[in-house]
């Protein structure tokens, strides 16, 4: 089963939403076939967000605060970053293609939907 979603629509991403696609038949048995594996583990550094990237004339000039580094799955830098973007900050989702040389909006789509499901 995919589950599949364009970045437009990740603002409409809530708890209702995900109890719709839930409804349609997406269980956790389904969820968890559809993350077995095909993802490259790599060095993160496990929590990119607002006050831990230092810009300076429009550049990124250097990432602080890496005490939640490690080896993660290619993804999780990503969905972490969208997942705890403020709601003040929501403007930082439309910079998340400048930051990131891939997006995973599935993945993304995928772990909220599992965190619902537990």
């Amino acid at each position: 089963m995919s589950f599949v979603v364009k970045r437009r629509d990740l603002r409409h991403l809530t708890k209702e939403t995900i109890e719709e696609h839930a409804a349609k038949g997406i269980t956790m048995d389904a969820l968890t076939l559809h993350r077995s594996g095909g993802h490259r583990i790599v060095l993160t550094h496990g929590d990119l967000n607002q006050a831990n990237i230092m810009v300076k004339h429009g550049k990124i000039v250097s990432l602080i605060d890496w005490e939640f580094s490690g080896w993660y799955p290619e993804y999780w830098e990503y969905v972490n970053f969208c997942m705890h973007i403020r709601p003040t900050h929501k403007g930082w989702m439309n910079y998340a293609k400048d930051i990131f040389s891939d997006t995973f909006d599935d993945d993304l789509v995928f772990t909220i939907a599992l965190l619902h499901c537990l």
